[in-house]
Formats: C-alpha cells, sequence, structure tokens
C-alpha cells in the first residue's frame, strides 16, 4: 500500500477517539484486554 505518513496518522487518531484512548500502547492495552 502507498499511503502517506499523513494518513497512516489520521487513520490512527481516529481509532484512538473511537477507543478513548491516546497512544499506540494503550490501543495496544486495550486490545489484549479485550480478548
Amino acid at each position: 500500500m502507498k499511503c502517506s505518513l499523513g494518513t497512516v496518522k489520521k487513520h490512527l487518531q481516529r481509532v484512538f477517539d473511537k477507543l478513548g484512548v491516546s497512544s499506540r500502547a494503550a490501543l495496544l492495552h486495550h486490545a489484549v484486554r479485550k480478548r
């Protein structure tokens, strides 16, 4: 895939907002906790 860095950051920010997390580490913690 050819995505710009800005596109990746924007998608990550939308996921963070939806799940109520503020970082990739928090996102991983949220994912592991939900298993």
